[in-house]
């Protein structure tokens, strides 16, 4: 909401001249009654106003002030007896000289009075006091000039409840409505002081003049008032002023201004409509960004002993207090902070930043308006010892938060509205011992190299050694190179390394160790390796019976190829040579190993069969007698004897079984039980997905797709339904039955892509993609068979969505902890989930965002007996079919 502006009270004074010695501090004058009843006829959009400006001159030998109004501001009222006449709405008095002459130092009290009294629709909220002098320092934070002690020109504030941004010269002067900017007077000796962030002190109903803000405001029944100014109402603040004092000469000049937030109340709104309550007043009423800030840092671990021997971490609690966030529209201080920067020189880079979710994460609440964070900064390089100053910066992220604008022509800084907070820390002189503090990175992909990890922390040796701990797994560094008492450089090869959360140790040469516990996070996935380039075709992969995992695919440049990726060694070993010579397309339609030697067969399009009995040379080639198929896949019994199963391109999708006792030579040497399953014909092709599971008794089971639509023996139409089935081969012979899983009717409803596991347990898992015609979405199907597979009962699904996964790669398997992990396809990237023990399903996890113009394609999915999950497809050219090979796995320990 743009806020209106009619109620508005600034004060812009100055004190140019302090001269003389010390004098009384006893009261000045009164503020005198004076009775007001302007007629406002003017409004406008506003949150924050500036109204009035007086000189002010001290005599410091006597005390006496004199208040001299120097213009009036351009605000259609009739309060002509304010900005003309008695300077009473604002009263300097206390005024403490003792250690002006010494220290430059000049306490005081300041009184303000709302300069409308008797009208209630007017009261303020937010009143702030504002200092303002010149700033020779900088912030990192869009380079904003402050107030030092340590400059011999600028004037500071020592007891700030705040800082702020509003109304200073250099970004709100250049004209405009004067209520809304900065006009200088025409007497003043500051007339354009410099600093754009200026201490204030806060002024409202309730406070007395030493009150500690932070005590006050956290007492609900102080908080509940939301800072009320109310009309007519006088109230006072000390101030503890410093000044510079070039020569060993104070030098006393300054300039104040008033600032306050109005929206027009309901005075019916808490029930009492001839009174305005605070809560008459919208949330509006207040300002947008948060009124006040606390810092305590007293948990820090910061130190200095020398340049080579310094560091800790900075630990803050930031209490931030934001009334929109608060008791006034309940929706949480978190919600309404954008950010939070802390600057110190101290914190590596200078600064830091925090975003709205990481303060989500840190955020207690406190009070009924504010929240308190709590955030930290490792690895700080502190320069000195003693106390070191710090900035804490809150930008804000209410309706009006994103500029100081307000909706009129006047100037403006077009930034977020942002509270500032200076706070003090202690920096140590000595070191508390040795201590690991730090690792950058602190989070590293799996079965992954880590080169240069930065290790910060205190008191480490030249010669010490680093090494990551987890239970009674221990892995240490490859090379570790000292840099100096805070900080060492470690290499680390993660190959073969467990993921999860390790510590971090580094041990000195007296054996003494410091450590970060839980330090290091190696994450369950590895990063993408694009590990073979080129022209390459349907990857699949088995792994050897001595263990490594062996991938073979096909090219288009009538090769065919493989490769070994050896758990000991170093990834991938290869591409070696397969075959040479036309097989077709050289599409790898099935690949399976022997689970007794190192032996793994390849069948290919069409009639191919060849033979792996290790080494790096072409393997032994044979044939095997087929309709010409589509797509198939393979295994090897536990007699070692080779079956595979495959679809035809004719007979309309029949299923075929082939099974041998020895390699195949020529067709006598194969053992054919039957053509059909017992299913009989139309089936559909095979998919891409695992289609085949081993029961651990000698006997497979198959997941396939018939329907009876294909049949030319049944006439059109009718058309028959379509079935999920699955059929089980008894100890490799002629497959006997089957279960049906699914089945829809009609033509054109989408029932294809089925997968199928076997866990440990001995319970059978099988996904398939459907066209859900009831909720109108796509489904990946997910059941399970807890009777031997005779039967099949609906679990959790996998997908649902309006978005078309791709047919064909839909992946289920079961690891040796009877987890199951299902991998798909859609918008070209590859979705993973994983359901512990088989029950619900986690959030998804994309493998493969998909990468600029290519596709990412024929992905498989492939899990080792050490639990570790590969993951592989081709990224290329999907309508051509081929693309280099990439490669990923998952930890699933």
């Amino acid at each position: 909401m743009n806020r209106r502006l009619i109620y508005a009270v600034s004060i812009t004074v100055f004190i140019i001249s302090l001269i003389g010695r010390s004098g009384s501090t006893d009261p000045v004058g009164m503020l005198p009654g004076q009775s007001l009843n302007p007629q406002v006829s003017g409004t406008s959009h506003s949150d924050r106003v500036l109204w009035g400006l007086w000189d002010v001159h001290i005599d410091t030998s006597t005390g006496q002030v004199d208040i001299v109004p120097l213009r009036g501001a351009s605000f259609t009222a009739n309060v002509n007896n304010i900005l003309e006449g008695s300077p009473g709405n604002m009263l300097i008095q206390d005024i403490d000289f003792t250690e002006f002459f010494t220290q430059g130092r000049i306490d005081c009290t300041i009184s303000l009075r709302h300069p409308l009294p008797g009208l209630d629709m007017y009261h303020g909220f937010d009143v702030w006091g504002v200092f303002m002098h010149n700033g020779s320092a900088n912030l990192d934070y869009e380079n904003l000039s402050y107030g030092t002690t340590s400059s011999y020109e600028d004037a500071v504030l020592l007891n700030p409840d705040g800082f702020t941004r509003w109304f200073n010269f250099n970004e709100f002067s250049g004209g405009g409505v004067p209520l809304l900017g900065y006009w200088p007077g025409a007497l003043s000796d500051l007339p354009d002081p410099s600093a754009e962030v200026n201490g204030y002190k806060i002024f409202a109903d309730g406070i007395d003049a030493t009150s500690d803000y932070h005590t006050w405001v956290s007492d609900p029944g102080n908080a509940e008032n939301r800072g009320i100014y109310r009309a007519g109402g006088i109230n006072s603040r000390r101030y503890e002023l410093q000044f510079p004092m070039p020569g060993g000469n104070p030098v006393v000049q300054f300039q104040y201004a008033v600032v306050a937030t109005w929206e027009p109340g309901d005075p019916s709104l808490t029930g009492a409509p001839a009174a305005y309550d605070p809560f008459d007043f919208p949330s509006s009423a207040n300002c947008d960004e948060a009124f006040f800030m606390v810092a305590d840092a007293s948990g820090s671990s910061l130190f200095y002993v020398d340049e080579t021997n310094n560091g800790g971490d900075f630990s803050c609690d930031i209490e931030v207090f934001d009334w929109q966030g608060g008791i006034v529209s309940e929706t949480g201080v978190p919600n309404e902070i954008e950010r939070i920067t802390i600057e110190g020189d101290f914190i590596p880079s200078g600064s830091s930043e925090f975003s709205q979710m990481e303060l989500a994460s840190v955020a207690l609440p406190s009070t009924a308006n504010s929240s308190v964070f709590q955030v930290e900064i490792l690895g700080c390089t502190p320069g000195l010892s003693g106390t070191a100053n710090f900035w804490v910066i809150v930008e804000s992220s209410g309706l009006n938060g994103e500029s100081y604008g307000q909706g009129f022509p006047t100037v403006y800084p077009e930034s977020p509205r942002a509270a500032f907070h200076r706070g003090a820390v202690e920096i140590g002189n000595e070191s508390s011992g040795l201590a690991v503090i730090s690792i950058d990175p602190d989070n590293v992909p799996f079965w992954s190299y880590v080169d240069d990890a930065q290790i910060s922390g205190t008191s480490f040796e030249d010669g010490c050694a680093v090494e990551l701990r987890k239970d009674t797994d221990v892995v240490a560094a490859v090379d570790v190179v000292w840099q100096s008492a805070t900080s060492v450089l470690a290499d680390f090869d993660l190959q073969d390394v467990d993921s999860g959360i390790w510590d971090v140790v580094v041990i000195n040469p007296d054996l003494q160790d410091g450590i970060l516990e839980d330090g290091l996070t190696i994450d369950v996935w590895s990063d993408e390796d694009e590990f073979v380039t080129g022209y390459y075709r349907l990857p699949n992969m088995v792994q050897m019976y001595s263990g490594p995992v062996l991938l073979a695919t096909g090219r288009n440049d009538n090769t065919i190829q493989y490769l070994l990726w050896d758990p000991e060694g170093d990834g991938w070993e290869g591409p070696y040579l397969l075959f040479s010579g036309t097989i077709g397309n050289n599409i790898l339609t099935a690949l399976g190993s022997d689970p007794n030697q190192d032996r793994a067969y390849y069948m290919a399009t069409s009639a191919h069969l060849l033979r792996y009995q290790g080494g790096t040379g072409p393997w032994e080639h044979g044939y095997h007698p087929v309709w010409g198929n589509r797509t198939a896949t393979c295994f090897v019994d536990a007699s070692s004897r080779f079956h595979f199963i495959n679809n035809t391109q004719n007979a309309f999708g029949h299923i075929l079984h082939y099974r041998s006792s020895t390699w195949p030579q020529q067709l006598s040497d194969y053992d054919i039980p039957g053509n059909y399953f017992p299913d009989g014909v139309n089936s559909l092709y095979l998919t891409e997905g695992n289609i085949i599971t081993d029961d651990g008794a000698g006997n497979y089971w198959v997941a396939y797709c018939k329907d009876n639509s294909l049949s030319p023996y049944l006439g059109y139409p009718p058309y028959g339904p379509r079935y999920i089935r699955v059929t089980p081969i008894p100890g490799g012979g002629l497959a006997a039955g089957y279960t049906t899983v699914e089945m829809v009717t009609g033509v054109g409803i989408e029932l294809d892509s089925p997968a199928i596991s076997r866990d440990p347990s001995g319970d059978f898992h099988v996904a398939y993609r459907i066209w859900d015609t009831g909720d109108s979405e796509w489904q990946i199907r997910y059941e399970v068979s807890t009777n031997g597979g005779n039967s099949y009962s609906p679990g959790p699904e996998i997908f649902t969505g309006s978005t078309e996964p791709t047919p064909g790669y839909v992946y289920l398997i079961s690891d040796g902890q009877d987890d199951l992990h299902a991998l798909y396809s859609i918008n070209n990237s590859f979705e993973y989930r994983t359901a512990p023990g088989g029950t619900s399903w986690s959030d998804i996890e994309v493998v493969d965002p998909g990468v600029g113009s290519d596709d990412d394609f024929h992905p498989k999915m492939f899990v080792t007996s050490d639990d570790i999950l590969h993951v592989t497809w081709v990224r290329g050219n999907a309508g051509a079919g081929y693309g280099n090979l990439i490669h990923r796995m998952r930890d699933l320990d």
